[in-house]
């Protein structure tokens, strides 16, 4: 249903440490604004040999957000939805895909949204991956965005990057650093 969430891991009460490792599973959500993979709050969370796919508007494959981590490694994300991102990187969020193919088919949908503020930007580290939007942008930063990809393919449906300076007063800054 709406709202759902496939996996979810988050630091509360200030503990030390908040894990998961997600090996060989096949998750799917249906229904608006939910999300396939999610790590919140310091969170650490893997997915490796793995498949995602949400269905609904405003449902991210995987969201890591508010200084968590997201490791993905040979791990396909499938999304269907207007704005359902593949991959979102928010607020202090880092995210590290190798060996991995996000796909979305939504209007408005970036295969990769990284997202941020001047003192938590979104972070991604990209390498042998492959980012297809079939009806938005390959990449879509908003305010403060971090990006390094190395050897891999990014495609949208009228440009393969997007840079937004966000909605606050002070002007995002996105750096992409690309080699291979």
């Amino acid at each position: 249903g709406n709202n759902a969430t496939g996996a979810f891991v988050g630091r509360k009460f200030k503990t030390e440490t908040a894990e998961m490792a997600l090996d060989s599973v096949t998750l799917t959500t249906h229904g608006d604004n939910s999300r396939g993979i999610w790590a919140e709050a310091g969170a650490d969370l893997s997915a490796e040999n793995s498949v995602i796919r949400t269905m609904g508007a405003g449902s991210t494959g995987a969201l890591v957000n508010n200084t968590a981590t997201l490791s993905l490694n040979k791990t396909g994300i499938t999304t269907s939805g207007e704005l359902a991102h593949g991959i979102l990187a928010s607020n202090g969020g880092s995210v590290f895909a190798e060996n991995t193919i996000a796909t979305t088919q939504g209007d408005g949908a970036a295969a990769l949204a990284v997202q941020g503020s001047e003192t938590q930007p979104g972070k991604a580290s990209i390498s042998n991956t492959i980012l297809s939007s079939n009806h938005g942008y390959g990449i879509e930063t908003t305010g403060y965005a971090d990006i390094d990809m190395q050897n891999s393919r990014v495609n949208g449906e009228s440009q393969w990057l997007q840079v937004k300076n966000g909605s606050g007063a002070v002007p995002g800054n996105a750096s992409v650093e690309m080699s291979g």
